[in-house]
C-alpha cells in the first residue's frame, strides 16, 4: 500500500463520519452546535487514523509526545475543514431544502 491509498481512505472516513454524526444530531442541535459536534470528533478520529498510518509506514511513534499530538492535529485540520466542511455544507443544504417544503 502506498500513501495515496491511505489518503483516499482518510477522505472516505471523513465523509462517513460527518454523514453519520450529522444524521444523528441534526434534529437536536442548532447550526453552530451541529457544526462543532460533527467536525470536532471527526478531526480527532482522523488524527488517530493518520497516526496509525504514520506508524505503519515509517515505524515512528511520535504521537506519544505532546508535540507529536499537536503536529497530527495541525496536519489533519486542513483536510477536515475542506472535506468535512464541504460534506457538512451539502448535508445541511439538503436538510434545509427538504424541511422548507414540509
Amino acid at each position: 500500500m502506498n500513501e495515496m491509498d491511505f489518503t483516499y481512505a482518510n477522505v472516505a472516513i471523513i465523509i462517513c463520519i460527518v454523514i453519520l454524526v450529522f444524521n444523528y444530531f441534526v434534529k437536536k442541535l442548532n447550526l453552530y452546535q451541529l457544526l462543532l459536534i460533527t467536525l470536532l470528533p471527526t478531526w480527532i478520529i482522523i488524527s488517530v487514523v493518520q497516526e496509525f498510518e504514520k506508524s505503519y509506514l515509517d515505524n515512528t511513534y511520535s504521537f506519544l509526545s505532546m508535540r507529536g499530538i499537536a503536529e497530527l492535529l495541525a496536519y489533519t485540520l486542513p483536510m477536515i475543514i475542506l472535506v468535512g466542511g464541504i460534506t457538512f455544507y451539502i448535508k445541511y443544504r439538503k436538510y434545509k431544502k427538504s424541511n422548507s417544503f414540509k
